[in-house]
Protein backbone atom coordinates (compact mmCIF):
# COMPACT_ATOMS: atom_id res chain seq x y z
CA UNK A 1 0.00 0.00 0.00
CA UNK A 2 1.38 3.65 -0.71
CA UNK A 3 1.75 5.13 2.08
CA UNK A 4 2.78 9.00 0.41
CA UNK A 5 0.83 11.86 -0.25
CA UNK A 6 0.44 12.39 -4.08
CA UNK A 7 2.36 16.20 -4.33
CA UNK A 8 2.11 19.77 -3.12
CA UNK A 9 -0.11 21.32 -5.29
CA UNK A 10 -3.44 22.75 -5.04
CA UNK A 11 -5.82 20.78 -5.92
CA UNK A 12 -5.59 16.71 -6.35
CA UNK A 13 -7.17 13.13 -5.20
CA UNK A 14 -5.93 10.13 -4.44
CA UNK A 15 -7.07 6.26 -3.62
CA UNK A 16 -6.40 5.39 0.05
CA UNK A 17 -7.66 2.56 2.07
CA UNK A 18 -11.29 2.81 -0.21
CA UNK A 19 -11.77 6.82 0.66
CA UNK A 20 -11.59 8.76 -1.94
CA UNK A 21 -10.32 12.21 -0.74
CA UNK A 22 -10.52 15.26 -2.79
CA UNK A 23 -8.40 18.39 -1.57
CA UNK A 24 -9.66 22.22 -1.76
CA UNK A 25 -7.75 25.03 -3.48
CA UNK A 26 -7.09 28.33 -1.64
CA UNK A 27 -6.09 31.70 -2.73
CA UNK A 28 -2.20 31.09 -2.27
CA UNK A 29 -1.27 27.65 -0.86
CA UNK A 30 -0.65 24.68 -2.72
CA UNK A 31 -0.30 22.17 -0.05
CA UNK A 32 -3.60 20.36 0.12
CA UNK A 33 -6.61 21.38 1.83
CA UNK A 34 -8.45 19.28 4.93
CA UNK A 35 -11.43 17.43 3.77
CA UNK A 36 -14.12 19.45 4.50
CA UNK A 37 -17.03 16.54 3.33
CA UNK A 38 -18.74 15.68 6.84
CA UNK A 39 -19.41 12.25 5.67
CA UNK A 40 -15.51 11.39 4.79
CA UNK A 41 -14.21 13.41 8.14
CA UNK A 42 -16.29 11.09 10.38
CA UNK A 43 -14.72 8.09 8.42
CA UNK A 44 -11.04 9.32 8.53
CA UNK A 45 -11.86 9.73 12.56
CA UNK A 46 -12.80 6.38 13.04
CA UNK A 47 -10.00 5.48 10.99
CA UNK A 48 -7.70 7.53 13.42
CA UNK A 49 -9.61 5.79 16.32
CA UNK A 50 -8.51 2.15 14.65
CA UNK A 51 -4.91 2.69 13.75
CA UNK A 52 -4.86 4.02 17.52
CA UNK A 53 -6.21 1.02 18.95
CA UNK A 54 -3.71 -1.02 16.66
CA UNK A 55 -0.33 1.08 17.88
CA UNK A 56 -1.37 -0.08 21.27
CA UNK A 57 -0.82 -2.96 20.05
CA UNK A 58 2.13 -2.99 18.45
CA UNK A 59 4.22 0.62 19.12
CA UNK A 60 6.59 -0.57 16.87
CA UNK A 61 4.10 -0.33 13.49
CA UNK A 62 5.93 2.23 10.82
CA UNK A 63 3.09 1.29 8.56
CA UNK A 64 0.40 2.41 11.12
CA UNK A 65 2.11 5.62 12.68
CA UNK A 66 2.06 6.69 8.81
CA UNK A 67 -1.28 5.77 7.98
CA UNK A 68 -2.15 7.72 11.23
CA UNK A 69 -0.47 10.28 10.19
CA UNK A 70 -2.49 10.63 6.55
CA UNK A 71 -5.70 10.29 8.51
CA UNK A 72 -4.94 13.37 11.07
CA UNK A 73 -3.40 15.26 7.79
CA UNK A 74 -6.61 14.73 5.98
CA UNK A 75 -9.16 15.95 9.09
CA UNK A 76 -6.77 19.07 9.27
CA UNK A 77 -4.69 17.62 12.43
CA UNK A 78 -0.95 18.73 11.18
CA UNK A 79 0.52 18.52 14.48
CA UNK A 80 -1.07 15.05 15.07
CA UNK A 81 0.57 14.04 11.46
CA UNK A 82 3.97 15.17 12.15
CA UNK A 83 4.20 13.38 14.98
CA UNK A 84 3.19 10.43 13.45
CA UNK A 85 5.57 11.11 10.62
CA UNK A 86 8.14 11.63 12.96
CA UNK A 87 7.49 8.75 15.04
CA UNK A 88 7.73 6.30 11.84
CA UNK A 89 11.19 8.17 10.98
CA UNK A 90 12.58 6.85 13.94
CA UNK A 91 11.47 3.07 14.05
CA UNK A 92 12.85 3.70 10.36
CA UNK A 93 15.14 6.39 9.51
CA UNK A 94 15.70 6.04 5.91
CA UNK A 95 11.80 6.25 5.23
CA UNK A 96 11.54 8.41 2.04
CA UNK A 97 7.67 8.94 2.37
CA UNK A 98 7.53 9.49 5.99
CA UNK A 99 9.69 12.69 5.26
CA UNK A 100 7.81 13.65 2.46
CA UNK A 101 4.37 13.31 4.30
CA UNK A 102 6.18 16.02 7.12
CA UNK A 103 6.86 18.06 4.70
CA UNK A 104 3.37 18.16 3.54
CA UNK A 105 2.04 18.75 6.62
CA UNK A 106 4.90 21.52 7.22
CA UNK A 107 3.54 23.10 4.11
CA UNK A 108 0.20 23.42 5.12
CA UNK A 109 1.27 24.79 8.69
CA UNK A 110 3.23 27.04 6.27
CA UNK A 111 6.44 26.14 8.15
CA UNK A 112 8.49 25.94 4.66
CA UNK A 113 12.01 26.29 5.79
CA UNK A 114 11.44 22.85 7.81
CA UNK A 115 9.42 21.77 4.68
CA UNK A 116 11.84 21.90 2.73
CA UNK A 117 14.43 20.57 4.83
CA UNK A 118 12.04 17.30 5.00
CA UNK A 119 11.31 16.98 1.03
CA UNK A 120 15.15 17.49 0.86
CA UNK A 121 15.56 14.26 2.89
CA UNK A 122 13.11 12.95 0.81
CA UNK A 123 14.96 13.58 -2.13
CA UNK A 124 18.26 12.18 -1.23
CA UNK A 125 16.93 8.78 0.00
CA UNK A 126 14.77 8.31 -3.38
CA UNK A 127 16.50 10.50 -5.71
CA UNK A 128 14.50 9.03 -8.98
CA UNK A 129 11.24 10.19 -7.57
CA UNK A 130 10.01 13.13 -9.30
CA UNK A 131 7.19 13.79 -6.24
CA UNK A 132 9.89 15.07 -3.89
CA UNK A 133 11.55 17.58 -6.42
CA UNK A 134 7.86 18.77 -7.16
CA UNK A 135 7.19 19.22 -3.22
CA UNK A 136 10.69 21.23 -2.58
CA UNK A 137 9.50 22.90 -5.72
CA UNK A 138 6.85 23.94 -4.65
CA UNK A 139 7.81 25.38 -1.14
CA UNK A 140 10.64 27.53 -2.78
CA UNK A 141 7.95 29.13 -4.29
CA UNK A 142 6.36 30.21 -1.37
CA UNK A 143 9.31 31.34 0.34
CA UNK A 144 9.92 33.57 -2.75
CA UNK A 145 13.11 31.23 -4.23
CA UNK A 146 11.42 31.05 -7.60
CA UNK A 147 15.06 30.03 -9.63
CA UNK A 148 15.33 27.24 -7.02
CA UNK A 149 11.94 26.19 -7.45
CA UNK A 150 12.12 26.07 -11.51
CA UNK A 151 15.41 24.10 -11.22
CA UNK A 152 13.61 21.36 -8.79
CA UNK A 153 10.90 21.43 -11.15
CA UNK A 154 12.34 21.00 -14.02
CA UNK A 155 14.59 17.99 -12.48
CA UNK A 156 10.85 17.15 -11.98
CA UNK A 157 9.68 16.96 -15.37
CA UNK A 158 12.54 15.77 -16.50
CA UNK A 159 12.19 12.37 -14.39
CA UNK A 160 8.32 12.64 -15.41
CA UNK A 161 7.43 14.28 -19.25
CA UNK A 162 4.09 14.14 -18.67
CA UNK A 163 3.75 15.59 -14.71
CA UNK A 164 1.01 18.15 -15.70
CA UNK A 165 1.01 20.07 -12.08
CA UNK A 166 5.09 20.25 -12.27
CA UNK A 167 4.36 22.34 -14.97
CA UNK A 168 1.52 24.13 -13.83
CA UNK A 169 4.18 25.22 -10.43
CA UNK A 170 7.17 25.73 -12.86
CA UNK A 171 4.49 28.13 -14.73
CA UNK A 172 3.65 30.24 -11.35
CA UNK A 173 7.58 30.70 -10.66
CA UNK A 174 8.14 32.28 -14.38
CA UNK A 175 4.80 34.03 -13.62
CA UNK A 176 6.76 35.57 -10.13
CA UNK A 177 9.39 36.50 -12.42
CA UNK A 178 7.36 38.13 -15.21
CA UNK A 179 8.78 35.28 -17.59
CA UNK A 180 4.87 35.43 -19.34
CA UNK A 181 5.62 33.88 -22.37
CA UNK A 182 7.78 30.80 -20.71
CA UNK A 183 4.52 30.67 -17.64
CA UNK A 184 1.89 30.53 -20.88
CA UNK A 185 3.75 27.77 -22.32
CA UNK A 186 3.83 26.33 -18.76
CA UNK A 187 0.17 26.47 -18.22
CA UNK A 188 -0.46 25.08 -22.31
CA UNK A 189 1.41 22.04 -21.49
CA UNK A 190 -0.36 21.44 -17.75
CA UNK A 191 -3.91 22.00 -20.06
CA UNK A 192 -2.96 19.76 -22.75
CA UNK A 193 -2.00 16.77 -20.33
CA UNK A 194 -4.65 17.67 -18.03
CA UNK A 195 -7.57 19.91 -19.51
CA UNK A 196 -9.11 19.29 -16.23
CA UNK A 197 -6.69 21.08 -14.45
CA UNK A 198 -8.95 24.01 -12.64
CA UNK A 199 -5.65 25.67 -11.47
CA UNK A 200 -3.76 25.64 -14.31
CA UNK A 201 -6.96 27.61 -15.90
CA UNK A 202 -6.80 30.11 -13.37
CA UNK A 203 -3.03 30.26 -13.25
CA UNK A 204 -3.36 31.31 -17.08
CA UNK A 205 -5.53 33.35 -16.49
CA UNK A 206 -3.60 35.66 -14.08
CA UNK A 207 -0.81 35.67 -16.41
CA UNK A 208 -3.28 36.93 -19.00
CA UNK A 209 -4.34 39.36 -16.65
CA UNK A 210 -0.57 40.32 -15.90
CA UNK A 211 -0.29 40.47 -19.78
CA UNK A 212 -3.23 42.99 -19.77
CA UNK A 213 -5.28 40.42 -21.90
CA UNK A 214 -8.59 40.80 -20.25
CA UNK A 215 -10.70 38.85 -22.50
CA UNK A 216 -8.04 36.00 -22.69
CA UNK A 217 -8.21 36.17 -18.97
CA UNK A 218 -11.88 35.70 -19.01
CA UNK A 219 -11.94 32.86 -21.06
CA UNK A 220 -9.43 30.59 -18.43
CA UNK A 221 -11.69 31.90 -15.59
CA UNK A 222 -14.69 31.14 -16.97
CA UNK A 223 -13.17 27.57 -18.11
CA UNK A 224 -11.88 26.68 -14.16
CA UNK A 225 -15.25 28.09 -13.24
CA UNK A 226 -16.52 25.49 -15.00
CA UNK A 227 -14.62 23.06 -13.67
CA UNK A 228 -14.59 23.60 -10.00
CA UNK A 229 -18.49 25.64 -10.14
CA UNK A 230 -17.17 26.78 -5.67
CA UNK A 231 -13.53 28.16 -7.33
CA UNK A 232 -13.87 31.55 -5.26
CA UNK A 233 -10.99 33.44 -6.65
CA UNK A 234 -11.68 32.50 -10.26
CA UNK A 235 -15.02 34.25 -9.66
CA UNK A 236 -13.28 37.30 -7.78
CA UNK A 237 -10.54 37.44 -11.42
CA UNK A 238 -13.18 37.16 -13.31
CA UNK A 239 -15.17 40.51 -12.02
CA UNK A 240 -12.10 42.22 -11.71
CA UNK A 241 -11.78 41.40 -15.13
CA UNK A 242 -15.35 42.21 -16.34
CA UNK A 243 -15.03 45.32 -14.33
CA UNK A 244 -11.95 46.64 -16.42
CA UNK A 245 -13.81 45.94 -19.75
CA UNK A 246 -16.71 48.04 -18.14
CA UNK A 247 -19.35 45.02 -18.01
CA UNK A 248 -20.41 46.32 -14.36
CA UNK A 249 -23.29 43.30 -14.06
CA UNK A 250 -21.23 40.57 -14.86
CA UNK A 251 -18.25 42.39 -12.51
CA UNK A 252 -21.31 43.03 -9.56
CA UNK A 253 -22.46 38.97 -9.95
CA UNK A 254 -19.16 37.09 -9.95
CA UNK A 255 -18.51 39.54 -6.55
CA UNK A 256 -21.80 38.39 -5.27
CA UNK A 257 -20.79 34.58 -5.64
CA UNK A 258 -16.89 35.05 -5.12
CA UNK A 259 -18.86 36.32 -1.26
CA UNK A 260 -21.08 34.05 -1.07
CA UNK A 261 -18.74 30.90 -1.28
CA UNK A 262 -16.35 33.03 1.07
CA UNK A 263 -18.58 33.05 3.41
CA UNK A 264 -19.42 29.33 3.41
CA UNK A 265 -16.30 28.04 3.51
CA UNK A 266 -15.31 30.30 7.38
Amino acid sequence: MNLKYTDCSKTFSYLFAGIIVVSLHSARSRAQAPVSDSTLVKMLRARIEDETFLLKMDPTSVEDYMKRGIYRYQTGDYDGSIADNTAAIKLKPANADAYSNRGMARCYKKDYPASIKDFSEAIRLAPADPVGYMNRGYAEIETKEYDKAIKDLDKAIEIRADYAKAYCNRGLARKMLKNYKGALQDFDKAIDLYPGYAEAWQDRGQTYDALKDNSSAIINYSKAIELSPAYTDAYRSRGNDYQALGDSLSAKADFKVADSLASRSR
